[in-house]
């Protein structure tokens, strides 16, 4: 999939090229030198950088762009490609051009996605991408942002989440296929739409909706001779496989995931290869083929324990490893599936809790345990063994107990809350009309300088980042003492105060008032509402609310 999504994005780039001003014309020249190379092939980097030399010393800036985005793509090295996609968004802002800033911000995401596996991260920036796109006009660049999303989403499990993502890029793709596109906007489209069935099929599979996935299949019936389109072939063999395995035809199952095999392993798809390797076994198993089944489930193994992706069928291959009385397994053989299970299930609780709580149903940790002891029973570890399992059923007891009363005091906390901003008039903060003191100032300079205030808070000026107390009234044409006094004595409270319930308030109203906010993550959020950083927006909502941020989008998304 990284390859497919890679390809993808090269298509949509020249695409965007060919659209430039002749102000990129040097770029062209340049790029010829290295364009007939692939993606991570470093022997192009020579002329890119020689590209972003000439960019630099004409301050071209959208010449640099494009230079940095392909020195993303020609660099084999992660981190030269994390490197070059800052360059990029800092060449963007630079630009003011805010279709490249969420062109560079979602090939940000993007790195973190397929090459660091920052799950978090990705969703981060694609958010964030999303959030900006919208400012513009640029409709193609809006639907690539909510396909990787709905990928996203995909690989947290929230499956229905993602289908509605999905559904509307298919819309999307499908309806610019029915207009008149030159050639590689056709293609750039086809592809979008292929990708798309794709990644519906693998949604719909999970929600075990197998009408939907046959419906879906269809739809890729006239484009699976085209060799453009090869790769999407490979995946739609999978899926096709996936079906008739779970309709019964075992031995039709086997032909065409071993044709799958064959495509995805010339395109080194690893993530697809273990998708069809669990299933593969599952219908070798099902013909009475032992042998080739279990050699299935170890390039599963095999896979995983080189590039650690966890998809669900990983934590499922272990899972009928141990369970299945076929395998003659050996005491080495369980420990090792037993510890790439619990390594599986480690990450899946790091990065996707709602996908990991799935696989706990179908094989817990309980069972795990089980096995573990078994193992060490018959080294002679009995009571070693039987005093950490007392240490962790009382430490388990006690952490539940404890749950249950933070979960109580967050419910009160959250119920609280909403009824205060149930009860709350939108608008600025109130003006206390009481003094502590003596006024020093006349009553008109006072009244200027609360519109002032009143005018920054309606536009949200309080989310801009390191506000102080001399830069907002430099800002505000005033200065420090005026406003000092005005915010002390008219709004009572200090600087730091004012900020924080500004930023407070409107953050919560967002995540109240549009559920999309509750799928960002806690920095992100932050970063919008004006903090410096996660752990700064967490303690501040935490002194507002008596609730931490992420508890109340944990309980506002049970209320959803």
């Amino acid at each position: 999939m990284c390859r497919n999504i890679l390809l993808f994005y090269i298509s949509f780039f020249c695409c965007a090229v060919v659209t430039a001003q002749n102000s990129v014309e040097d770029y062209y020249s340049i790029r010829k030198e290295y364009a007939h190379r692939k993606e991570n092939d470093a022997h192009a980097l020579p002329s890119i950088k020689k590209s972003i030399m000439h960019a630099k010393k004409y301050r071209n800036l959208k010449h640099l762009f494009y230079a940095y985005e392909d020195a993303v793509l020609y660099s084999p090295n992660r981190e030269d490609k994390l490197k070059y996609a800052d360059s990029c968004l800092n060449t963007a802002k630079l630009a003011n051009d805010e279709v490249l800033v969420s062109t560079a911000v979602l090939g940000k995401g993007i790195i973190y996605y397929f090459n660091y596996r920052r799950f978090d991260k990705a969703l981060d920036q694609y958010l964030l991408a999303a959030h900006i796109v919208e400012k513009t006009d640029d409709k193609y660049l809006k639907y690539k942002i909510k396909y990787n999303i709905g990928v996203v989403k995909s690989y947290l499990g929230y499956y229905n989440d993602a289908l509605m993502y999905f559904r509307e890029c298919l819309q999307f793709f499908e309806n610019n296929l029915k207009s008149e596109l030159l050639p590689p906007l056709r293609f750039n489209n086809t592809r979008g739409y292929l990708n798309t069935l794709h990644q519906m099929m693998i949604c719909e599979r999970q929600l075990n909706n197998w009408e939907a996935v046959d419906r879906l299949l269809q739809q890729t019936n006239r484009y699976g001779n085209i060799s453009d389109f090869s790769q999407e072939k490979a995946y739609f063999l999978k899926e096709k496989g996936i079906a008739v395995l779970n309709k019964g035809n075992w031995l039709q199952a086997v032909d065409l995931l071993l044709e799958a095999e064959q495509l995805l392993l010339n395109k080194k798809e690893e993530g697809h290869l273990s998708v069809g390797y669990f299933y593969l076994a599952n219908a070798y198993l099902k013909t009475n083929n032992t042998t080739k089944a279990f050699i299935c489930l170890r390039k599963v193994d095999s896979l995983f324990s080189r590039n650690e992706a966890v998809i669900p069928e990983v934590p499922k291959t272990y899972g009928l490893l141990l369970k299945n009385r076929k395998f003659a397994l050996t005491p080495e053989d369980i420990s090792h599936f037993t510890g790439q299970l619990m390594k599986a299930d480690s990450i899946l609780q790091n990065e996707t809790p709602n996908l990991s709580s799935r696989i706990y149903s179908e094989y817990d940790t309980k069972s795990l345990v089980v096995e573990k002891e078994k193992l060490m029973q018959a080294k002679n570890f009995r009571n070693t063994i039987i005093t950490i399992a007392f240490v962790l059923i009382a430490g388990l007891v006690f952490f539940l107990y404890k749950s249950n009363q933070k979960r109580k005091k967050n419910l009160q906390s959250y119920r609280h809350l909403l009824q205060k901003y149930e009860t709350a008039t939108a608008g600025p903060l109130p003006v206390s009309k009481g003094f502590t003191k003596k006024a020093e100032y006349s009553e008109e300079v006072i009244e200027k300088l609360l519109k002032k205030l009143e005018e920054f808070e309606r536009t949200n000026g309080f989310t801009a980042k390191d506000l102080t107390l001399e830069s907002l009234a430099r800002k505000l044409h005033t200065n420090k003492t005026h406003l000092s006094y005005v915010i002390n004595e008219h709004k009572q409270m200090t600087l730091t105060n004012y900020l924080k319930t500004l930023r407070i308030n409107y953050i919560t109203n967002l995540m109240l008032s549009d559920p999309i906010y509750l799928n960002y993550n806690i920095g992100a959020l932050g970063e919008m509402a004006g903090f410096k950083s996660r752990q700064q927006f967490s303690k501040q909502f935490f002194e507002v609310h008596n609730l931490r941020p992420v508890d109340f989008i944990m309980l506002r998304t049970k209320k959803e």
